[in-house]
């Protein structure tokens, strides 16, 4: 279900694009991420993925210095180790993220925007388990769920022209999941053309 809809959503985008295409941007980032889940059965470790793909269409928002940003990321089988206070699991997540960001010129050259949003997502865990101080599963395998998530994130980006229609920069994110879900902090180089 959450697959059509992610979908959906994408073509409504890309099919409305022509109607205000001169404000719109196209992109893609490649990232890494420092996540945690938080879980009924206790949170998971921390760990770095750099797995995670994002594509982005952005454009202009409420006024030239905002802009609105609509993203989807993939997260593939992140590996999350047990310990005595940390569930063991195998965790993916499709997401589809919105935004609204604001640009802030410091300089002639550095114009950052930050903003904020939420993030949807459909995420698997899969193989969860506990173990004890001696590394010994504990009661058995916990029952593998699947989970569509709500939480709110906040961003940071910025971009350097490289061509009249190519941009490159940088994009930072720290999410936090409002029920049980990947909470952490990405950051990740972006690709845009417009």
């Amino acid at each position: 279900m959450f697959k059509r809809l992610l979908f959906a959503i994408v073509l409504i985008v890309l099919n409305s694009a022509p109607s205000f295409a001169r404000d719109l941007q196209y992109g893609a980032m490649l990232s890494t991420a420092s996540l945690f889940v938080s879980d009924d059965d206790g949170d998971t470790e921390t760990v770095s993925d750099s797995s995670i793909i994002n594509i982005f269409v952005s454009g202009r928002a409420f006024s030239r210095d905002s802009r609105w940003l609509l993203g989807l990321s993939t997260i593939d089988d992140v590996k999350f180790k047990a310990s005595v206070d940390e569930v063991g699991m195998v965790a993916e997540r499709m997401a589809i993220e919105a935004s609204v960001q604001h640009q802030l010129s410091f300089s002639r050259s550095f114009h950052p925007y930050l903003g904020g949003g939420i993030i949807a997502s459909n995420s698997k865990f899969t193989k969860r388990h506990l173990v004890d101080k001696d590394g010994f599963l504990v009661g058995g395998q916990l029952d593998d769920r699947e989970e569509t998530t709500l939480g709110i994130q906040l961003n940071a980006s910025h971009e350097w022209n490289v061509s009249r229609h190519m941009l490159l920069g940088i994009h930072s994110r720290y999410e936090k999941s409002l029920d049980d879900g990947f909470n952490g902090f990405t950051v990740g180089i972006t690709g845009y053309y417009q």
